[in-house]
């Protein structure tokens, strides 16, 4: 993991747009779930849209970005109005940007 903030204890300290730190051809992707990176369970997608719900105004945009499932369920006072399917390369996986609108 690399940092500009050192208390965030991440691996490398450095400005991201120059890397200087890392040598070239050392890196490769990689994917953490939120268990191994945070300690954490992977949070609801539910429960993030309810937060996301909660915090902003009507009328709001919101984006959720999930796995590669098709993920329709809504809030009380929300609308899903788009859905991008994006493909990373070069491991090929699939993730689906969800979005949704904010009612009153």
């Amino acid at each position: 993991m690399v940092d500009i903030n050192a208390t965030s204890k991440p691996s490398v300290v450095d400005d991201v747009q120059v890397l200087t730190s890392i040598e070239d051809n050392s890196s490769s992707i990689f994917h953490k779930t939120a268990k191994k990176m945070y300690g954490t369970d992977l949070p609801a997608s539910i429960m993030l849209l309810r937060a996301g719900s909660r915090v902003n105004k009507s009328g709001s945009l919101m984006f959720l970005l999930l796995g590669p499932q098709n993920y329709q369920i809504c809030t009380n006072d929300t609308r899903r109005v788009g859905l991008s399917i994006l493909s990373i390369k070069p491991s090929n996986k699939c993730r689906c940007l969800n979005i949704y609108y904010k009612y009153g």
